[in-house]
């Protein structure tokens, strides 16, 4: 297994989890607005109109790319600061907007608010809008690129790329569909009661496809094995620490899980033969829902394509896609060529979130360190050293999120040693601080034997089968068809999903009613 056989949805997947775990929020002006750090002429601000949140990324005249548009300035707002704790000055300390444990809140919101907003109140359901391709997120007010009405979702990135769209529209329909089944099931159930329940049983198939299917292609399966990541075969899990933080790790959100290498600079759709059928530029496609709308084949199709298309190379190139033309602002409504840079972004962000450097942390992973520039030789891509060495003065000063990427990655990962050891400390304490992980014995909200063995045979592959209409799949839906992972028929999947026939009964109960 090597980086090469992962599709597309595997990085759609991890976007989506990514966005169920953390967000930042940014500085805003006293009304909300936005802060703007550059002129209408793309040049910063003087310093007199400068907002104090201002951090803009200066962009120098001879820039191969930004030069042609005469554009030197990015802009870039800090991100709002939270109070530290008991009150004592310290260094800044960022917000996290979301719940840091793997719950689904990328689906239901991190607060009552949004979960009521998100709810049908009928049967248990989601809100949703039914097009042509079937149920899909229902529309905002806002209308996005190409003259579409964005979608709703429970995070505010959800119109971000299609990939992630139908991410969220999949795990929409997947709590449909067992609420409208539990409802058959269990007539005398209340709304309330359905909504709960399906919600719960949502949050365990997410845990289970996060922590069975896709980190092991993330880190490995060495790394997952040591830390006891994997869930368990059968039985009950035993082991949960009330004083262990699940605060999500600052090097992890800003740097670690950033796998901005593997993204291909287009969007494939693919009929049932998986013959490419439309070939678009992802910048495209920013904010762009108009898809979902169109006749049911094209939903059926972007699904194809991301069970099919190969991400790129995790290595150290990022596509222009996301370096030169992220969010160009055309996205917005006007026709400027350009657009931002994720990789001077990644960057700007981890300077201001004030992270150790890569450096320091190899040290904190139990690696060996760099002394020297030529130390570097052992630990990164060996074409990359000669420009390290120019924009650097001290092996100290690298970035985390550049000495991430610059990393070979080992086989079987996706990600070097650093990132992975970073991402597997923060799954690591996700997991075993979480009192409602869906394997937990002796809780309210805990399974019965019988349902959670169902619940272990769940795959992201028979969630697209239930779901999206389609017809062959791959058994691991993460890895691209071969001859080891070939597509089959999902009628050969019917035991790789949720028997729900174990949650028949009168009553619920109190348990569980409450978000958080």
């Amino acid at each position: 297994m090597t980086h090469h056989n992962l599709d597309t949805l595997a990085l759609a997947y991890g976007q989506f989890l990514d966005h169920d775990l953390t967000q930042v929020v940014g500085s805003t002006l006293p009304n909300g607005g936005a802060i703007t750090c550059c002129d209408s002429s793309n040049n910063v601000l003087d310093a007199k109109s400068l907002h104090p949140s201002c951090f803009p990324i200066i962009i120098p005249e001879t820039d191969p790319f930004y030069s042609q548009y005469n554009v030197t300035c990015l802009n870039f707002a800090r991100t709002a600061f939270g109070l530290p704790e008991n009150c004592v000055l310290g260094p800044r300390t960022q917000i996290n907007n979301l719940t840091p444990w793997v719950d689904a809140s990328i689906v239901y919101g991190s607060n009552l608010e949004t979960s009521n907003k998100l709810r049908a109140f009928t049967g248990g359901q989601l809100a949703h809008q039914t097009v042509s391709s079937g149920q899909i997120l229902p529309p905002q007010n806002d209308i996005c690129n190409n003259g579409s009405a964005c979608l709703e979702g429970a995070d505010s990135r959800v119109n971000q790329q299609p990939g992630l769209m139908a991410t969220h529209i999949t795990w929409l329909r997947e709590h449909n569909r067992i609420a409208k089944e539990l409802e058959k099931l269990n007539p005398t159930w209340s709304d309330e009661e359905i909504f709960q329940e399906a919600r719960r049983i949502v949050i365990a198939e997410f845990q289970q496809v996060t922590y069975n299917e896709f980190l092991p292609l993330i880190i490995g399966s060495d790394l997952m094995k040591k830390y006891d990541l994997y869930p368990l075969e059968s039985g009950f899990n035993e082991y949960y620490d009330p004083n262990l933080s699940p605060a999500i790790i600052q090097e992890f959100a800003t740097a670690a899980f950033r796998l901005h290498t593997l993204i291909p600079g287009f969007i494939e759709l693919r009929d049932s033969s998986m013959k490419v059928t439309r070939n678009t530029s992802l910048t495209k496609l920013y904010y762009n829902p108009s898809v979902f709308y169109e006749k049911p084949s094209v939903f059926q199709s972007i699904i194809n394509g991301l069970l099919s298309q190969p991400v790129c190379p995790a290595d150290n190139i990022i596509t222009e896609a996301i370096t030169n033309h992220l969010f160009p602002p055309g996205t917005h409504g006007s026709d400027e060529p350009w657009g931002f840079d994720l990789v001077s972004i990644d960057i700007q962000r981890g300077r201001d979130h004030g992270l150790a450097g890569y450096n320091e942390w190899r040290e904190a992973c139990g690696f060996k360190t760099a002394k020297n520039f030529s130390d570097l030789s052992e630990f990164f891509y060996p074409e990359s050293l000669p420009l390290v060495e120019k924009l650097y003065k001290s092996v100290d000063d690298i970035d985390l999120v550049v000495g991430l990427n610059l990393e070979p990655r080992p086989e079987g990962q996706n990600v070097g040693p650093t990132a992975a050891c970073i991402i597997t400390e923060t799954f690591r304490r996700l997991k075993f601080s979480d009192r409602f992980w869906f394997e937990n014995a002796g809780q309210p909200s805990s399974f019965d034997l019988s349902q959670l063995n169902s619940i272990r045979n769940v795959t992201y592959a028979r969630i697209h089968c239930d779901n999206n209409e389609i017809e062959f799949v791959q058994e691991n839906a993460f890895l691209q068809p071969s001859d080891s992972n070939p597509r089959i028929s999902c009628s050969q999947l019917s035991s790789k999903g949720v028997d729900l026939k174990l949650w028949k009964r009168e009553a619920l109960g109190t348990y569980g009613a409450s978000l958080i």
